[in-house]
């Protein structure tokens, strides 16, 4: 979500959420919120978090291990 401005610049036109029963709907609204601008990123990570009990993950985007996140 804190590379989501960097994606638009280069005209991504999709983005996969993967996909669970109980949270798909609530990450695509925070994902929706931050796009539309009525949601800062930094409480949408917060928000992200929370259906994210291993912990999030960025590193693959950012040229480090896909495991690893890296903050904006």
């Amino acid at each position: 979500i804190e590379q989501i401005d960097m994606l638009k610049d280069i005209d991504m036109q999709c983005l996969r959420i993967t996909p669970s029963y109980e949270s798909t709907s609530d990450v695509v609204k925070i994902f929706n919120k931050v796009l539309s601008g009525d949601l800062d990123k930094k409480e949408a990570v917060k928000k992200l978090s929370v259906y994210s009990p291993h912990g999030l993950s960025n590193g693959w985007f950012l040229g480090k291990p896909g495991w690893e996140y890296v903050a904006a």
